[in-house]
């Protein structure tokens, strides 16, 4: 059962709320292990133009479970430093494990180089049931135009590390991640995925002029 969350560390930089347009982005993996079968992951998320952010998983938290959060987006940008977003978001879950959890999504780019995190810390179980930490990170660097290679360490409950490496192909709009986890050791397993981000335009209204009439 796969978890996804990541942690980065931050430069010290000024933060100011996100000035961009609408977007809706979708990522979908599949993950096949010793111990299971392929596990469908998916993750949605809508981005408004002020910075404000919803996000939708299932699989993702937990095995047959549905999360939802909402939070809010910042960057920051310095000629010398990249550009850096940070999300920090409240949600919750339900299904196979129900509880509510705080987040951090974190995206660094500067030149080639490519860095994302989440993380996501459980803070409110059901009775008698200890909180829970995740978290996600990779960094890639773009070798080609539509080719990306990189590294990911992934950490599930129990304080438990799984270092991976990454290949990913680029068609316009479109990444297809490969991922191999614990490569050196005799459990190693395997990920693939699709993403995407879409921009949302808005529609301009067409006004009529007097040959209309």
């Amino acid at each position: 059962m796969m978890t996804n969350r990541f942690i980065l560390i931050l430069t010290l930089l000024t933060y100011q709320k996100l000035d961009a347009q609408r977007s809706l982005g979708l990522e979908q993996y599949g993950c096949i292990s010793r111990s299971a079968s392929a596990v469908p992951v998916t993750r949605i998320w809508y981005k408004t133009t002020d910075g404000g952010y919803v996000e939708a998983r299932y699989n993702y938290d937990a095995g047959k479970t549905a999360g939802l959060s909402v939070g809010w987006t910042f960057s920051a940008s310095a000629k010398r430093y990249g550009h850096l977003t940070f999300t920090p978001t409240i949600g919750l879950m339900a299904g196979g494990t129900s509880a509510a959890g705080l987040g951090m999504n974190i995206d660094w780019t500067i030149g080639p180089v490519e860095a994302s995190s989440i993380f996501q810390s459980v803070v409110a179980y059901p009775a008698g049931v200890d909180g829970q930490c995740y978290s996600w990170t990779e960094v890639r660097l773009e070798i080609f135009r539509q080719l990306v290679a990189g590294i990911a360490l992934q950490q599930e409950p129990g304080n438990s590390w799984h270092p991976g490496i990454e290949l990913a192909f680029v068609a316009g709009s479109w990444n297809i991640p490969f991922y191999v986890f614990d490569p050196f050791s005799k459990n190693t397993w395997l990920m693939a995925g699709v993403s995407r981000e879409w921009s949302l335009k808005p529609k301009t209204a067409k006004l009529k002029s007097s040959t209309d009439r």
